[in-house]
């Protein structure tokens, strides 16, 4: 029975088509083209350090033949030797072996190769990070889309609510047309907002759609838009926890490290390479079309083989500066970058803090707000306050609401956007 109830409880969200944050996490990983790229390019990556690596083991190939060969011989050689034609039986069996011992180009290129996987890889993952903070973003766009379009809907209800209370005032001979007028004209405003709203929010809807890669027809998220309540940070931890595990910073670093490999490899062009070699033959051979025990034999050789460069015509000496350039310029790139990311860093923080700022601020709004707009209904109702005091209190209730929407967005937009900056997991 609790089994049965656990179920349940896992597959109501789904047949309710409610999304979570997590789900819609997991479908963009797993669908998104970007991350579907980059996951192809790192396997490409490996697959090359891979085969590359297997030049380092022997390599070992067999070689086989067989012929029989006639030769029909001229009239002139056949009154010298009294032979018309000849025949020949040959078989053989080959295993050569190779090994390299030494080349500098084939252990540098196995170390760029694998330098050049491992930044394929934190390519890989950072683009799971910017994908999971889309996901994200446009999760709670939603969300904020859908709210603003209930603070809408609920503006809609309570000018409505107040136009029939006037309605029945003026029936009533209290109130004059005038004010009659006004509730129906506050109405008549608010209807194409709330359709704004819903325009909106199916936007937002299909964004996510799109880059969360749903095909299931309509979809309805789980959850709103909250207060949260980050852990207190300095700005100096920001920048050392960021500066400390960008992956943009490791793929500069990788980078660099790529064009180190390469000057060395020029460097080191002149060092010979050498290579140990070791075959084996079997072989048969006879002047018939047949093959006897007396006719086979067997040849072993093995020896160390070498090459060395003498004279590349200068190629290599600008070669060897065209890299050490190239490596100059990742050093300044790494720089450079270390100092962008400080003030991105510095900017994402900065704005965090703001954003808390203003949404403290829109909290105590809203909570003078409501009490304005209560204020305004009893004094209205008891004759004493006036139409425009109503529609004033109605107009304020709504832009405050909406701002402390827009406000509470924005600190959990930007809080996400630091720990982003801070090469947080999201």
């Amino acid at each position: 029975m609790k089994r049965m109830l656990f179920i349940w409880v896992l597959l109501i969200p789904i047949l309710l088509r409610a999304l979570t944050i997590e789900n819609a996490v997991q479908m963009a990983l797993e669908n998104n083209p970007e991350m579907q790229t980059a996951k192809n390019t790192k396997e490409i990556a490996y697959t090359d350090y891979r085969s590359t690596k297997g030049i380092l083991f022997p390599q070992i190939d067999a070689v086989g033949a067989y012929q029989q060969t006639t030769n029909e011989l001229s009239d002139n050689t056949t009154a010298l030797s009294g032979v018309d034609k000849t025949k020949e039986t040959t078989l053989s069996g080959t295993i050569q072996a190779s090994q390299i011992l030494f080349s500098s180009k084939v252990f540098l290129g196995l170390r760029a190769a694998k330098v050049y996987a491992d930044l394929q890889q934190q390519n890989l993952d950072l683009t799971k990070e910017n994908v999971i903070y889309q996901t994200y973003n446009l999760f709670d766009t939603v969300l904020l889309a859908q709210q603003v379009l209930d603070v809408q809907q609920e503006a809609f209800r309570l000018a409505n609510e107040h136009y029939n209370q006037v309605s029945v005032m003026f029936n009533q001979q209290l109130v004059s047309e005038y004010d009659l007028l006004r509730a129906e004209l506050a109405v008549s405003e608010l209807e194409p907002q709330v359709s704004e709203a819903e325009k909106n929010l199916q936007l937002a809807l299909d964004s996510l759609q799109n880059h969360i890669g749903w095909k299931d027809g309509e979809m309805e998220l789980e959850g709103s838009i909250e207060e949260i309540s980050p852990e207190t940070i300095d700005l100096d931890t920001a920048i050392s926890e960021g500066l400390s595990n960008r992956k943009e910073l490791k793929i500069v670093g990788l980078s660099r490290d790529m064009r180190e490999i390469n000057y060395k490899n020029e460097s080191l062009y002149f060092l010979p390479s050498i290579q140990a070699t070791a075959g084996y033959t079997h072989y048969a051979g006879s002047n018939s079309y047949s093959l006897e025990k007396e006719d086979i034999g067997d040849t072993y050789n093995w020896g160390v083989a070498f090459s060395l460069p003498i004279f590349a015509g200068l190629s290599n000496h600008y070669q060897k500066k065209k890299v050490q350039y190239e490596y100059k310029n990742a050093v300044i790139q790494e720089s450079s970058l270390k100092d962008n990311l400080e003030l991105e860093i510095t900017n994402a923080y900065k704005t965090f803090k703001t954003s808390i700022e203003k949404l403290n601020t829109q909290q105590k709004n809203v909570s003078l707000a409501e009490k304005g707009l209560r204020i305004a209904n009893t004094r209205y109702a008891n004759n004493v306050g006036t139409q425009l005091e109503v529609n004033d209190a109605q107009l304020t209730w709504k832009s405050v609401k909406l701002s402390y929407l827009s406000a509470l967005y924005e600190v959990n937009i930007n809080w996400i956007s630091l720990k982003k900056a801070m090469g947080r997991q999201l």
